[in-house]
């Protein structure tokens, strides 16, 4: 007989103290890319194998940059380069058409300077 992957169970818990439900993992603003209303994440190494070196020369470029938009321009140079590196996700994950819509809205903005004196660009999605 073969038994189903997942089996699901009811039950009642009861707790002693309060719980934390979270994976623990953080996805950084330069290790993911929504498209298509999925989320592809991406490692480091990811990142450079999807790059070409001219590429990645523009990245070093970007990233020696200093001052306060200095990240939001990154992002949107990893989000013009998505084609390049969704082959190289380590997972992706289905997104609703909101977050992909809040997502596109920021990169669109990355290069507005009240935005960015603001801080409305930080695309760090916290998991934990």
């Amino acid at each position: 007989m073969v038994e189903a992957f997942l089996q699901t169970s009811h039950c009642t818990i009861s707790t002693l103290t309060p719980i934390h439900m979270g994976c623990g993992e953080d996805y950084y603003p330069t290790n993911y890319v929504i498209k298509n209303q999925r989320l592809y994440h991406f490692n480091e190494n990811g990142l450079i194998k999807g790059l070409s070196s001219i590429d990645i020369k523009e990245l070093v470029r970007i990233s020696e940059q200093r001052g306060s938009d200095s990240l939001t321009v990154l992002q949107a140079f990893i989000f013009d380069k998505a084609d390049k590196l969704i082959p190289y996700a380590t997972h992706s994950v289905v997104v609703t058409a909101e977050i992909e819509s809040f997502y596109l809205s920021r990169i669109k903005r990355s290069t507005d300077k009240e935005n960015i004196k603001d801080k409305k660009t930080n695309l760090q999605i916290d998991l934990s």
